[in-house]
């Protein structure tokens, strides 16, 4: 039995855990789950994405419920086939596909997945980052997959829908993210609510991003959700990598200055040696790890990477290697 302590993550240790677990077949035990957080413990989010994985690989779990700040959890074989996953509240759609990706990867036939829930909400990769980001980097890690936003859900009420086909991969790619090669272009994209139009919150968002970058690729739209929201992404394209990140809007704040930060952040990348962006960093640790072998250079060594790191190197027979900012699989 695994031994872990969640005193210093986040959600990510679980996510890993559950994700390792049921490749390897390896049991654990987590204590004080999400113990650097203020409200510690498993929130609704958390506790679907374990339930969902006791249904895909027919595991035990014990304490898994609201709160909870241990858990221990017993895999079984991985099984595809068709999952309607709702999480009940805002909660990230995303950090749920960060769950259950890497173990659909080694199902016995192909995944269909249907999950409700929030596709933009804080904490969390948004939908479009998701989308042109890490499905963007398991393309190249030759994961046979088909993403698609059917209805997007801001906080407070969610109801946003996401379905996912994904194919097993045993065998990844091995991946060596040294150079960017050629710039290629910048793509934005932002969407806001039906009720926010009047403002001309997109317009003037995009604005405020163009007096700090000029972007090549631009999509849009004003749409349905239950609740009011507006989210922006942007990435930049080279020739060998992609490196994006997102914003949410904020009420009190103008949505100039939502573009302006937006276009900040993505300098930050940019402006770095970066071939994987600080908040893809962690996510592509477990797929390199998988394959044995790999390499990346990144703008930042977050916490969330050394956590990830360690809660790897409990269940794969892998090392990393940290210099500077670049981080190998030895």
């Amino acid at each position: 039995m695994i031994k872990i302590d969640g005193s210093d993550g986040g959600g990510q240790i679980l996510r890993s855990a559950l994700a390792l677990s049921a490749i390897t077949k390896k049991p654990f035990e987590i204590v004080n789950i999400r113990g650097s957080r203020d409200k510690g413990g498993l929130k609704q989010q958390h506790l679907e994405g374990v339930k969902a994985m006791v249904s895909i690989c027919n595991a035990d779990v014990k304490d898994a419920f609201i709160g909870s700040k241990e858990l221990s959890f017993t895999p079984r074989d991985i099984s595809g086939g068709d999952y309607k996953i709702d999480i009940g509240t805002a909660g990230s759609i995303t950090l749920v596909l960060q769950t259950l990706i890497p173990a659909l990867l080694f199902a016995d036939k192909k995944t269909y997945l249907e999950i409700k829930g929030g596709t933009d909400v804080k904490w969390s990769p948004s939908f479009d980052y998701y989308y042109n980001i890490p499905i963007r980097y398991l393309e190249m890690f030759n994961v046979d997959l088909n993403l698609e936003l059917i209805k997007r859900g801001f906080y407070p009420k969610g109801n946003g829908i996401v379905k996912l086909e994904i194919n097993p991969c045993r065998k990844l790619r091995v991946l060596n993210l040294i150079e960017r090669g050629n710039f290629e272009r910048i793509d934005l994209f932002n969407y806001a609510t039906k009720d926010l139009e009047k403002s001309n919150v997109i317009e003037r968002q995009r604005n405020g991003f163009r007096e700090e970058m000029k972007e090549t690729y631009h999509m849009n739209g004003y749409v349905d959700a239950l609740s009011t929201g507006t989210v922006m992404h942007a990435h930049a394209h080279y020739e060998k990598c992609i490196l994006g990140v997102d914003i949410l809007g904020e009420k009190g704040k103008k949505a100039e200055d939502i573009g302006k930060e937006l276009a900040r952040k993505l300098k930050f990348e940019i402006n770095s040696k970066a071939t994987v962006d600080q908040y893809m960093a962690d996510q592509i640790l477990i797929f390199m790890a998988l394959a044995k072998e790999g390499s990346f250079i990144t703008s930042k060594i977050t916490d969330h990477v050394l956590n990830n790191i360690k809660v790897i190197e409990k269940f794969l027979n892998v090392k990393f290697k940290i210099e500077d900012n670049k981080v190998s699989v030895c």
